[in-house]
């Protein structure tokens, strides 16, 4: 008890999330009332309940397990149950819940004609203003109590395959916020002209949906409508008064129906492939971040021009979008602070951007026929940029002039052959070179001496890591697949490096600038076919947690007898190896994996981590190796 009470505290002063009001609900939910420390619990409850989120408060109740003679009944907000156990509770004992998850299951469904949903028990709620309902797949009308139908705020109903319309919440007099899913069969919105305190509407997969009826006298504000592919027009939307639409999978052309749109903060059309004309967004001064991701026919996004509020621009996807011209619209944005271009494929330069001189993360994945970065405003905003996949990217001279980078991905750009573009980066934290396989000269780097993270992956032509020398900031650094990588010489200096990992570098023989890496607390050393010996690894007495896989010139482990931090240990498929007796030396040792070293006794293979397990390792090696 006195554990779990510990687990309580801990969770209620963690920081707000799913997972940790999930566990917290959990928790509380097994708790029985013999437990002698109950009360202490409800009281530590009790206290810190002003200062839970709303959320935290709910979520005490989703679990089934719990009754009115729970004793932490009182301080829920948001009660999971069925339909068929509100008959066995008393209305005093649920007046203080506001929320309710209703489980249908065994409800009061008419199961003849499967329907309608019989929702009045819920009359007993007094307070409810929010209603959540599970799987309404058999029902196309609802039936509420008066209470809700004055009271309601929130409906969210689930897998609405069988709604038709909405002519059933037309007395939903209070209602502000509806949510929908999977609404298949919805034609029309007949019904929602009655709801005038809606301000949210949300509806998903309404793909028989063709017109927005209904909607023009609400206080609408936030309009979302995912895979509606059967809608061919925006009119019908109360332009005075929506922030924020959503739509995706639409079939129009235009959106000339969203003129007017003044008070419009974000503007999401994605996946309408048929979208060509956006001409109306240009009198929206309000907007502040838009989404044409995924619209494939749009070649023009000019009319962006007239949108001095945007500080977020999503075009991915965008694979019309061909040049400067095409990105003219980005001509004086300069608050635009996030941009996703990626995945326009027919993209070939970004001229169009020198105006953005807010612009802190770039994104250009997928840019196949992008060659040069030429034309990027110089400044000290831009932080992130993203090349993934830029197969034709032959130089990154345009990012010259960035001081304020700090994040590089570098990705599948198979023609870049240097990084010269890189060398007055002083702000790069991280970078990410991956696929490059046509990169060999990386002298670019030798001033990024505040990098933390390095990671080269499939980087074939990259023989030497000599330019790294100065850049001794580094943390943690990765190499994998180098194919042509013999030595880690550049490296020596490299004190502050805490991870290495280096894997599938089958020329690789010579490891000695290891021996000074004083601060290395993780080795990781796979598929170095060359790797003769560890002696490098032997003044490193700061190491904690090694990985040798797949070396098969190792032989021994002398080398580790003197490393008394280490705590972790993998060996993997090292054929050759045949002692590990000095593993005896290691009394901080506390995990143990050994798999596949063939001259090793079957006793000692496996993985071994327990108290029990280790004793039983170490004694194991002495009757081995007779010690």
């Amino acid at each position: 008890m006195a554990d779990r009470f510990l687990k309580l505290r801990g969770l209620l002063s963690a920081p707000p999330s799913s997972r940790v009001w999930f566990r917290l609900c959990r928790l509380l939910g097994h708790w029985s009332r013999d437990d002698s420390q109950l009360d202490m619990a409800v009281t530590y409850a009790t206290s810190h309940l002003a200062s839970w989120t709303p959320e935290q408060q709910e979520l005490f109740f989703y679990f089934r397990e719990y009754t009115p003679e729970h004793p932490l009944w009182s301080l829920g907000r948001r009660l999971w149950v069925s339909l068929q156990d509100l008959t066995h509770i008393d209305a005093q004992k649920v007046a203080h819940f506001t929320s309710l998850s209703i489980d249908v299951q065994g409800g009061t469904g008419d199961k003849k004609s499967g329907k309608t949903l019989n929702l009045t028990p819920l009359s007993i709620f007094a307070n409810a203003k929010t209603l959540y309902v599970d799987d309404c797949s058999e029902f196309s009308k609802f039936i509420f109590p008066p209470t809700l139908t004055k009271q309601l705020e929130r409906l969210e109903l689930d897998d609405c395959r069988a709604m038709t319309h909405l002519r059933e919440f037309s007395t939903l007099q209070s209602l502000r916020t509806l949510s929908l899913k999977n609404c298949t069969k919805l034609e029309t919105l007949d019904g929602i002209q009655w709801l005038q305190s809606l301000c949210s509407l949300s509806l998903s997969d309404c793909g028989a949906l063709e017109l927005l009826s209904g909607l023009d006298e609400l206080p609408l504000e936030v309009c979302q409508l995912k895979q509606a592919s059967s809608l061919s027009s925006l009119s019908g939307l109360p332009l005075e008064h929506v922030r924020t639409l959503s739509v995706s999978d639409a079939t129009f052309t235009e959106v000339r129906a969203l003129e007017g749109a003044v008070h419009l903060e974000t503007l999401q059309l994605e996946h309408c492939t048929a979208l060509e004309d956006i001409g109306a967004v240009t009198s929206m001064s309000s907007l502040q971040e838009v989404s044409f991701a995924h619209c494939e026919k749009l070649t023009s996004i000019a009319p962006l021009s007239g949108c001095d509020a945007l500080t977020s621009i999503q075009l991915a996807g965008c694979s019309s979008l061909v040049d400067v011209d095409a990105l003219g619209g980005l001509e004086g944005l300069s608050s635009v602070e996030v941009l996703d271009l990626g995945g326009c494929k027919k993209l070939r330069q970004v001229d169009g951007l020198s105006a953005c001189s807010a612009l802190r993360s770039l994104s250009l994945e997928y840019c196949e026929a992008l060659r040069h970065l030429d034309g990027l405003q110089h400044g000290d905003a831009l932080e992130m940029v993203d090349l993934s996949g830029c197969v034709s990217l032959e130089q990154l001279d345009g990012l010259a002039g960035h001081k304020g980078l700090r994040t590089l991905y570098v990705t599948g750009c198979r023609k870049l052959r240097h990084v010269d573009g890189l060398c007055d980066k002083a702000a790069l934290h991280e970078i990410v070179f991956d696929g490059c396989e046509g990169l060999r000269d990386i002298k670019g780097l030798r001033s990024c001496v505040g990098l933390k993270r390095l990671s080269f992956r499939n980087c074939r032509q990259l023989a030497s890591l000599n330019p790294l020398g100065e850049t001794t900031s580094l943390q943690r650094l990765e190499l994998v697949e180098c194919a042509k990588l013999t030595h880690l010489e550049g490296l020596a200096a490299h004190h502050s490096l805490r991870e290495l990992r280096v894997e599938s570098c089958p020329t690789l023989h010579n490891i000695d600038a290891l021996s000074s890496l004083s601060g290395l607390k993780e080795l990781t050393l796979s598929q170095c076919e060359q790797l003769p010996a560890l002696d490098a690894i032997a003044p490193l007495f700061q190491l904690e947690k090694v990985e040798l896989i797949s070396c098969p010139l190792l032989r021994e482990l002398d080398v580790f007898q003197e490393i008394e931090a280490l705590q972790s240990l993998r060996l993997h498929y090292c054929p050759k190896l045949t002692h590990i007796d000095a593993l005896l030396h290691l009394p901080s040792l506390h995990s143990i994996d050994i798999i596949g070293c063939d001259l090793i006794p079957a006793s000692l293979q496996g993985f071994f981590h327990t108290p029990q397990d280790l004793r039983e390792f170490r004694e194991e090696i002495r009757t081995f190796y007779d010690l």
